[in-house]
């Protein structure tokens, strides 16, 4: 992950849920240059899969 990249302005607070984080990923990332915001569609892809993965074992 690229440590120039950028940090999303509000954390969604403990317990808001996968929307919440992702929309926080994406807000984050609004004015980001392509390549950032690549890498944080490659980190909701994988927050995203681990909620499948989580679910599909219960």
């Amino acid at each position: 992950m690229n440590p120039a990249a950028p940090v999303p302005r509000g954390a969604p607070p403990a317990g808001a849920g996968i929307e919440a984080e992702v929309e926080s990923i994406l807000i984050g990332c609004e004015d980001a240059r392509l390549d950032d915001r690549i890498e944080a569609l490659a980190r909701i892809d994988e927050r995203l899969r681990a909620c499948l993965d989580s679910e599909a074992s219960k």
